[in-house]
C-alpha cells in the first residue's frame, strides 16, 4: 500500500508519522479551477504507475472530481466523505451541481465510509445506498489507557469552558466577546489551531488577546493530552454556524464530551444539537445571536449541568472509541 496526498499551504499541523508521498502544494491563492487542475495532472501521473486491479481510497469531493476527470470512474475506489465541502459554495446552482457529482461518485464506489449520518440523510434523504459505512470521528482506542481526568467539583461562581481543535467562524468570535466583556465567573480555554478563515481568524485572535478571563493554550496532542485539558474545564464549547456543512456534521469533540463526561454546547438547529437535545448531554445555543448566548450563560447552575453529566456517564464508554471492525468486514466481502 502507498500512500499519497496533497499539503496545504501554509498548514502547521503535525504530519502523520507513517510513510507518505506529497503529490501537490494546494494553494491558498490560486483559483479553484488551477487547484482542480494541479490535482488532476498528478494524480493521473500517479494512476499511470498503476495496474488496472489497483484499489483507490481518495478523501474530499475536489480529489474525487480529480480522479473523476482521469476515468477514476472506470477503476476500483473507495471514499470517504469527512466534510459536504460544497454546502459552503456560496453559488445554489453551483452546490447544486457538485452535490449531484457526489452522489454519483458514492453511487459508483466499491465503498463510501462517511463521518456524520448527517451527510447520509443529506445526500440521500429516501434512499440509502448499501454502499456507504457510517464511521464517526470517534476516540482512538488508546484513551482507555491514559485514565480519567481528575475530577473537577462545579461551582456557577468560577465555571471554565474549553474548546479542542480547529478554531474558527463568527459564532465562536461571539461566544468570547459575550464572556469576555460580560461573565468574568467564566473562564474560556483554547487548545488548537486557528484556521485562515480571512475573516475571524485575526478577531478571534485579537479577542482572545483583549479579555483576561479568555486564553489560548496551544497545540494538544490527541488522544494523550485530553485527561489533563479535561481535568481543568467543566463544560466543551462545539460552537458552529448552523448552515452549510457545520449543519450536518458530527464533531469528534461529541464523543471526547460524553467520555470524559463534561457537557457539550452546541449550536442549535443543527444535526449534531438534534442529537444533544434528544440524549440530554448537553446545551444548544444559537451561536449567531448574542443574545441568547447571554441568556444561556445566565442561566447555568449546578443543578441542571449535573443532570448533563448524568446523562453522558448513562452512556457506556465503549461507544465513543474508534471501532473499524463492522467496516473491515464488510470490505473484505467487497475487496
Amino acid at each position: 500500500m502507498e500512500v499519497c496526498g496533497f499539503d496545504r499551504e501554509g498548514d502547521n499541523r503535525q504530519q502523520p508519522a507513517f510513510s507518505y508521498k506529497t503529490i501537490g502544494i494546494v494553494s491558498r491563492s490560486s483559483s479553484y479551477f488551477k487547484r482542480l487542475m494541479m490535482m488532476r495532472r498528478t494524480i493521473k501521473e500517479e494512476m499511470a504507475c498503476r495496474d488496472k486491479d489497483t484499489v483507490y481510497y481518495i478523501f474530499s469531493l475536489d480529489v474525487a472530481i480529480a480522479f473523476m476527470l482521469n476515468g477514476g470512474l472506470k477503476r476500483k475506489y473507495i471514499y470517504e466523505v469527512s466534510d459536504l465541502m460544497e454546502l459552503e459554495v456560496n453559488n445554489k446552482f453551483l452546490s447544486s451541481i457538485l452535490t449531484r457529482i457526489n452522489r454519483y461518485v458514492i453511487k459508483k464506489s466499491l465503498e463510501t465510509i462517511v463521518t456524520s449520518p448527517g451527510f447520509e440523510d443529506y445526500l440521500f434523504p429516501n434512499k440509502k445506498p448499501t454502499n456507504i459505512s457510517i464511521v464517526p470521528n470517534k476516540l482512538d482506542k488508546r484513551i482507555m489507557e491514559l485514565g480519567r481526568p481528575r475530577s473537577k467539583a462545579f461551582d456557577s461562581r468560577n465555571i471554565t469552558i474549553g474548546f479542542t481543535g480547529a478554531i474558527r467562524n463568527k459564532a465562536i468570535y461571539n461566544f468570547i466577546e459575550v464572556v469576555g466583556e460580560y461573565f468574568p465567573n467564566i473562564n474560556l480555554v483554547f487548545y488548537g489551531i486557528f484556521t485562515d478563515d480571512k475573516i475571524y481568524s485575526v478577531k478571534i485572535r485579537n479577542a482572545i488577546e483583549r479579555y483576561g478571563n479568555v486564553s489560548y493554550k496551544g497545540t494538544f496532542k490527541n488522544p494523550d493530552d485530553f485527561p489533563e485539558i479535561y481535568s481543568h474545564i467543566d463544560m466543551v464549547l462545539c460552537l458552529y454556524t448552523a448552515k452549510g456543512n457545520d449543519k450536518v456534521l458530527e464533531p469528534n469533540k461529541l464523543y471526547e464530551s460524553i467520555f470524559f463526561e463534561k457537557p457539550i454546547i452546541v449550536s442549535k438547529n443543527t444535526f449534531t444539537g438534534r442529537y444533544v437535545e434528544s440524549t440530554g448531554i448537553g446545551y444548544t445555543v444559537d451561536g449567531e445571536d448574542k443574545e441568547d448566548i447571554m441568556t444561556f450563560l445566565a442561566s447555568l447552575n449546578a443543578e441542571e449541568y449535573l443532570k448533563r453529566v448524568a446523562r453522558c456517564s448513562m452512556i457506556p464508554k465503549e461507544y465513543t472509541i474508534d471501532d473499524t471492525t463492522k467496516l473491515f468486514s464488510k470490505l473484505k466481502t467487497v475487496l
